[in-house]
């Protein structure tokens, strides 16, 4: 069923007003969308007042399996820390840098670990400006760049929920209803609740738990899942929402579904970015309770906490994968800097370009992360 006009507000979705909504919001990863479903206002207004706050909570998970968006970079993780509790910024989703500079005093001398040129010289700046009789003669010439790779891990909260939370859960579900061509009569409830919760029954949506997979998965597979169904003797037509094969969610569309039975599925791989095939199997609404699971819950934590513990180690596949492509890409445009024309030299450069690269892949293989460790 092709929309000629917006969910939301009803206007006619023609000329100017059209605009592309995502059916999963391109900031987790979703590629596909349609220009059937919003008008633009209405994309622009949930835009701005709901999915800032869903992405913000699901972003450091974005950064640290590397999913590709629209934006060419990714998620900064921000406010990490490690066992001494000194606190780091995650640039892109791997590169942890201080947040503040290191200076230390011992006797006349000061040491400072700075992160960036610029930096150290703002700090030897405001000590000259402090100590005036400090010596800082040369001090470009004591500088040494090291770079180190950090082998204790850095810690961060994952914090999610609350009303606009829900409200895009609540719009992903609908914007696959209808991108499968749903019967907008069935949706009237859910739509109220996207564009004010105070319209909707408390619920509409909630927390779901599956204790066992819902589908069948690669070791590094990653996948956003919708699965709809419709079941007219017991006149349910429900959405179940999983994402990152980790959080999952249930969208009650409608208790009055008087249609032909019928399941559909949409399913992507964020890690490729591609949609993929899945069977998925969902008890609701046969198991679950109407009011469905909270975080605090006892079935709910360990479920979690294993499907979390799995998307935690790929995420350090993704890390060692994109670190060995950016640091064989620095090696080898420092290689081709030292070919001349004389064959001997360019073979000792290849050489030791190569002997670099296996120091390079050892290292980062000593990390104990091994594909066939993921479940």
């Amino acid at each position: 069923m092709i929309l000629s006009y917006c969910y939301i507000c009803n206007s006619s979705l023609e000329g100017d007003n059209k605009s592309f909504e995502h059916i999963i919001p391109n900031s987790i990863g979703g590629f596909a969308g349609s220009y059937n479903l919003l008008c633009r206002n209405c994309n622009t207004k949930l835009g701005l007042e709901i999915e800032g706050d869903f992405a913000k909570s699901l972003n450091p998970l974005c950064a640290l399996l590397q999913i590709k968006r629209d934006r060419k970079n990714f998620p900064h993780i921000k406010n990490l820390k490690d066992k001494d509790g000194n606190l780091y910024n995650l640039h892109n989703g791997r590169k942890p840098i201080k947040i503040k500079p290191q200076i230390q005093k011992l006797d006349s001398n000061y040491f400072i670990s700075a992160r960036d040129i610029k930096e150290a010289t703002h700090i030897i700046q405001k000590l000259k400006a402090k100590e005036p009789t400090l010596e800082i003669d040369n001090w470009e010439q004591k500088l040494v760049e090291t770079k180190t790779r950090m082998r204790e891990p850095l810690h961060f909260q994952l914090n999610f929920g609350g009303v606009n939370f829900f409200r895009t859960i609540a719009k992903i579900g609908v914007n696959s209803y209808l991108h499968l061509g749903g019967d907008r009569k069935y949706i009237n409830t859910a739509v109220k609740y996207i564009g004010n919760p105070q319209n909707a029954h408390s619920n509409l949506i909630h927390y779901h738990v599956e204790p066992n997979p819902t589908m069948t998965l690669e070791p590094l597979e990653v996948c956003h899942c919708i699965y709809i169904k419709g079941n007219k003797e017991r006149k349910i037509l429900f959405v179940y929402i999983e994402l990152f094969n980790t959080l999952s969610f249930v969208l009650k569309l409608s208790d009055n579904f008087d249609g032909d039975d019928f399941e559909k599925t949409y399913c992507i791989d964020v890690i490729e970015g591609k949609q993929v095939d899945k069977k998925i199997t969902v008890k609701y609404p046969e198991g679950a309770s109407p009011e469905g699971y909270k975080p605090h819950d006892e079935v709910f934590f360990p479920v979690i906490q294993s499907k979390m513990s799995r998307l935690m180690k790929v995420a350090q596949v993704q890390q060692v994968k994109m670190t060995f492509k950016d640091e064989y890409a620095e090696l080898w445009k420092e290689c081709q800097k030292n070919y001349d024309d004389d064959p001997i030299n360019n073979k000792k450069q290849s050489i030791a370009f190569l002997e670099n690269v296996t120091t390079l892949l050892n290292d980062l293989l000593n990390q104990n992360i091994k594909d066939e460790n993921i479940p």
